[in-house]
């Protein structure tokens, strides 16, 4: 470990997700300052009393504008999406819904905060299997995942060599809040990604199944589920 989070600002998109909430908690537990955010005000109310007496700051609106420095980003955006029918079956308006949820929020998040990491931070991308193995019923939500692995692709290929480490954390296991049999529990996952965070590694594919075997210096080449 050479990059303690302690004092560090480690802002979590799509913190009111499963892997989202996992990553606040994961910070949090390794003594870091977390910012989350939404643009509802419904949003941020119940951010506030999710994380109410934690060191977690809750902003509201543009992210971007409100930040100056961060020492980490966690990008976790997006959610299931399932139809039924074939891809050819879907209307018209399910494709802008779903790479808007995914994609573009990927992409508007990385022009917008990558520019905000300190050159000693990171950028961590949290991307799915999906993207590689087609699901039934899910096949815009692949299409999307292909995207966001592109752009993964793209900025660690560009971030090789800067200060600044972009990384990708693909998942392949059912990630939760509530633990139950055959998940992994939120906050199992949040601390298994502080050590990516805390890593010396950079422009890597991080595979993530099981928080036990999770291990950074462990990685996939691109193109590989």
């Amino acid at each position: 470990m050479t990059n303690e989070l302690t004092g560090k600002t480690v802002v979590v998109l799509g913190a009111t997700g499963n892997v989202g909430a996992g990553a606040v908690e994961g910070a949090l537990e390794r003594g870091a300052r977390v910012i989350v955010s939404s643009r509802s005000a419904d949003g941020v109310a119940s951010l506030r009393k999710t994380w109410a007496g934690r060191s977690v700051e809750v902003l509201e609106g543009d992210l971007a504008a409100q930040l100056t420095e961060v020492d980490h980003v966690v990008a976790s955006m997006g959610a299931w999406w399932t139809r039924p029918g074939r891809f050819e079956d879907q209307p018209a308006a399910s494709w802008p819904e779903v790479r808007g949820m995914l994609l573009d929020s990927h992409v508007n998040a990385a022009t917008t905060l990558l520019p905000k990491v300190r050159e000693s931070g990171s950028y961590t991308l949290i991307t799915g299997a999906g993207a590689i193995k087609p699901m039934a019923t899910a096949h815009l939500l692949t299409i999307a995942l292909g995207g966001t692995l592109a752009l993964s692709r793209v900025l660690r290929f560009e971030h090789r060599t800067s200060g600044c480490r972009v990384n990708e954390v693909r998942i392949s296991s059912r990630i939760e809040k509530v633990p139950r049999p055959g998940v992994v529990p939120s906050a199992d996952f949040g601390r298994a990604l502080t050590k990516l965070l805390e890593a010396d590694v950079r422009s890597a594919i991080v595979p993530f199944t099981r928080p036990e075997t999770f291990d950074p210096a462990v990685q996939l080449p691109d193109g590989q589920p």
